[in-house]
């Protein structure tokens, strides 16, 4: 079951309307729907306000045990996306006592956006890092130059 399915089951569990739900938590309800449609993927700090609203752990929703970790991942990254895949849920690199990196969650936002962008638009967007890779202070190591 996805993300959106299980948000879905949640608020219909808890008796809420999508607009009830979407003012609960600070959303427009075409904003809701797309995050039960899946059309949409909200953000950790979101989910964490769905769950509270509709009453169900967080980890129901991530499909995950929750845990110390997840409060802390969530604590330390409320607008880190959720990138759903066929196979699991991921929203940061994180392995056993480490801390989130910030710039995996980026790099698997923009990897995936890419992916959602036709031809005309991922060619924009090869132009535009060739562009800022030939500038040294967006270089990695040449920051300082």
């Amino acid at each position: 079951m996805k993300i959106g399915s299980r948000i879905q089951e949640a608020r219909k569990h808890a008796g809420l309307t999508q607009k009830g739900l979407a003012e609960m938590i600070g959303v427009a309800p075409i904003t809701l729907q797309q995050y039960e449609r899946n059309k949409r993927q909200p953000k950790l700090g979101q989910l964490q306000k769905i769950a509270t609203a509709t009453q169900v752990d967080i980890g129901y929703l991530l499909q995950i045990d929750h845990d110390d970790k997840l409060d802390d991942l969530i604590s330390a990254f409320p607008n880190a996306p959720v990138i759903e895949t066929d196979d699991k849920i991921r929203f940061a690199a994180i392995s056993s006592g480490e801390k989130p990196d910030v710039k995996d969650v980026i790099r698997q936002d923009a990897i995936k956006k890419f992916g959602e962008l036709n031809y005309q638009g991922q060619s924009k967007v090869h132009a535009y890092i060739c562009d800022l890779h030939n500038l040294p202070e967006y270089r990695i190591g040449d920051e300082d130059a």
